[in-house]
C-alpha cells in the first residue's frame, strides 16, 4: 500500500473526482472508513501519465 497523496501530489478531493469518474484506480474498503490503493495500480497509473 502506498500513500496515494503523497505520491501523486494530488489532493484528497481530486483523487476521489477522478476514481468517480474511472481515470485513477479505485481503492478497496479494508474497513467501514478505511480505505487502500494497490501500489501496483497506483504506480501503473502515474506511468501511463508519464509520472515520475
Amino acid at each position: 500500500m502506498v500513500n496515494v497523496r503523497e505520491i501523486t501530489s494530488l489532493g484528497r478531493t481530486t483523487i476521489y473526482k477522478l476514481v468517480k469518474s474511472g481515470q485513477f484506480p479505485a481503492p478497496k474498503k479494508i474497513f467501514s472508513n478505511r480505505v487502500v490503493w494497490s501500489t501496483s495500480e497506483v504506480l501503473a497509473w502515474m506511468e501511463s501519465r508519464g509520472v515520475k
